[in-house]
């Protein structure tokens, strides 16, 4: 089968969970005998956003280019939704998989009359969905699932986000709290809160931005004042921003609709330390603690300091981790089999 999935952007110019997730699914699924696309929109920056750009100026009569700048051809487009049917007609899809996008980008891959399957990895700011009876719907989480059947008073197919556990296994040192984004979003308030009331652990704090917002601007000059606590570059690797990780803090304020951070860190048995927000507690699951978001500074920073010193405690979360993560659902077999058995492949 040949699947097309639809984002708004891709890797290896954008690096956001869906981007990640697309590229797993189609790593997996091109192992599977299946033949995958992406269509995604295009931006500047980059080797792939310099050489496109020259492509484009080159071929005019063109307005997408293709790449295989991951392994499989990804076409980029200033506006995905104006070169979706010429995309299609270049490289014949059986079915398409729209993950994120505008709306009407939707309706566009809705109204060529292909299978075509909206996969929800966030909650969406829109007022309605495609029409049902042309389209299928697959959330990540139960989280989502209710969100979106409450909203929309739709039913979806819950297949979670699939982790490729040779990207992220590698030797743990295990001497450091990491917490992954900074912005109040993330909770990195609560992070310094907490770093603060704990100078005896080092923390580490992967930041997201290429350019500091005012806000973020603010928690970095917190951050400077605690010497304890590391802001360190933006990281791909996801061997590097865990290897010497304890415990995963994660207390964001977002309703993530799972925890991709979270299942990570488990592909080393790392548990995480997060808030009861949104599909949190799902990728948390028995593998750490989740605490509500108004949770006292002082019973946060107990909760962690145990995780940091207790080492029976620390195993049982260790085993609650690897009995959560060979579950079928999480398991990347397992994710296949759903995804394929759903879209009918």
């Amino acid at each position: 089968m040949r699947i097309l999935f639809i984002n708004d952007y891709h890797l290896p110019q954008v690096y956001r969970g869906t981007e990640v997730n697309t590229h797993a699914l189609c790593t997996i699924l091109r192992e599977a005998g299946q033949e995958v696309a992406v269509l995604a929109a295009l931006t500047p920056r980059g080797l792939v956003g310099f050489w496109s750009r020259a492509k484009l100026k080159l071929d005019r009569r063109k307005a997408w280019v293709m790449d295989r700048a991951m392994g499989y051809p990804t076409y980029r487009a200033w506006r995905p939704r104006l070169v979706l049917a010429e995309v299609i007609g270049h490289w014949r899809p059986d079915v398409l998989v729209y993950q994120a996008g505008d709306r009407a980008l939707a309706d566009t891959a809705v109204d060529t009359g292909l299978p075509t399957f909206v996969y929800f990895h966030v909650r969406p700011d829109w007022d309605d969905v495609p029409d049902p009876r042309r389209v299928r719907f697959i959330t990540n989480s139960i989280f989502c699932h209710e969100t979106i059947k409450e909203k929309f008073q739709i039913e979806s197919k819950i297949i979670r986000p699939l982790i490729l556990d040779n990207e992220y296994r590698t030797h743990v040192t295990r001497k450091y709290v990491t917490s992954i984004g900074v912005s109040l979003d993330k909770g990195t308030d609560i992070v310094l809160d907490i770093a603060s009331a704990l100078p005896q652990f080092q923390f580490n704090v992967f930041s997201n931005y290429i350019r500091p917002s005012e806000q973020q601007k603010a928690l970095l000059h917190r951050a400077r004042a605690l010497p304890n606590l590391r802001i360190s570059p933006p990281q791909r690797s996801g061997k590097k921003i865990y290897r010497n990780t304890r415990v995963l803090l994660a207390p964001s304020r977002w309703l993530e609709t799972w925890g991709r951070v979270v299942t990570e860190a488990q592909v080393n048995d790392i548990p995480a330390l997060a808030s009861n927000r949104g599909g949190l507690p799902e990728a948390v699951g028995p593998g750490g603690l989740c605490l509500p978001l108004d949770t006292p500074i002082g019973e946060w920073a107990a909760a962690l300091r145990r995780m940091m010193e207790d080492d029976e405690a620390y195993a049982q979360y260790q085993r609650g981790i690897r009995e959560h993560k060979t579950s079928r659902e999480l398991s990347p077999a397992g994710i296949t089999a759903d995804f394929l058995k759903t879209i009918g492949a």
